[in-house]
């Protein structure tokens, strides 16, 4: 079975989020189907040389934006030389674009260099922001309402939550490199791992050292395979593994049985992490809170349940 990793879904169910303490939540295994067009993202309004709002969904994982090839032209893009870019799957030469402008939020951007890709592969969306664009500034995510906004990095002594709300606040300087990448501690079946924060995957997905040391499990998906084929923004293809995790705890918050895809990418071998446990903890995760807060200028990732 085929699915684009932007957005594939494995459905999952929160079970009794307990508040201002540590909480469990269960997620059931199996395949949903997706009926929004986005891939169950949350997606902005992105303006390109002053036209049409278009609708792009944010990639905290990605270093390079990316804007589908049939809008090229329309917005009056200008071709540059094709460049070499690094997507979960491998390092792929993509054809590059040129914007005058481009606003989202509280960006504002001139002379904008974007990969250029096939909408197949953007998973519905008109297009992808990465770390490049999104670089010192904070991304609000309220999953309840259908929300997202991009806004200043927050001043020093202020916060986003107000009190009395059961939240869970990280601030790792040390740990977001490669690029703005926001990445937390966090446990999974008793094994201490590195979580990176990937807005723009739909489905979470970690390497086979994490499901090895973790214990994880196969699952059968509703069609009755086991094998999913993940494809890159560019259409490019690798076969993961269905398989369940049977914990995975961060900041007193427990998730279990856990279901996630399993693989070997190309983008952990960049990140030096194949032989470390870690996850790319996607929107299906992300969206079990409330409200989600990543502040890239100050490496702080605001999580309210």
């Amino acid at each position: 079975m085929k699915v684009t990793r932007r957005s594939a879904a494995l459905g999952l169910a929160m079970l009794g989020a307990g508040a201002g303490s540590a909480s469990s939540q269960q997620a059931e295994p199996g395949l949903a189907n997706v009926r929004s067009d986005s891939g169950g993202r949350l997606t902005i309004p992105v303006f390109i040389n002053g036209q049409r709002p278009l609708r792009f969904a944010v990639d905290s994982a990605a270093n390079a934006s990316v804007i589908a090839s049939d809008l090229v032209e329309s917005l009056g893009l200008t071709a540059l030389p094709d460049a070499d870019i690094n997507t979960l799957i491998a390092l792929e030469r993509v054809p590059m674009a040129g914007a005058a402008s481009l606003r989202a939020g509280a960006i504002e951007r001139s002379d904008v260099r974007l990969a250029v890709a096939d909408r197949g592969g953007l998973g519905g969306v008109d297009g992808l922001l990465g770390t490049d664009i999104l670089a010192g500034h904070r991304l609000v995510m309220e999953f309840a309402r259908r929300r997202m906004r991009i806004v200043e990095s927050r001043s020093s002594g202020t916060y986003l939550f107000k009190e009395g709300r059961s939240s869970v606040r990280y601030r790792a300087p040390a740990e977001q490199r490669f690029n703005n990448l926001m990445m937390v501690d966090a446990v999974v079946g008793g094994v201490s791992c590195k979580v990176i924060i990937d807005t723009g995957a739909r489905i979470t997905i970690v390497n086979r050292a994490l499901a090895t040391a973790s214990g994880a499990r196969p699952i059968v998906l509703d069609d009755g395979s086991r094998i999913q084929a993940v494809e890159s923004p560019t259409g490019r293809s690798q076969e993961a593994e269905a398989m369940l995790l049977p914990t995975l705890g961060f900041g007193g918050i427990t998730l279990r049985r856990v279901p996630v895809l399993v693989g070997d990418f190309h983008t952990f071998r960049i990140w030096g992490l194949q032989d470390r446990p870690v996850v790319l903890l996607g929107s299906d995760l992300l969206g079990l809170f409330k409200r989600v807060s990543i502040d890239l200028g100050h490496s702080e990732l605001l999580l309210e349940v």
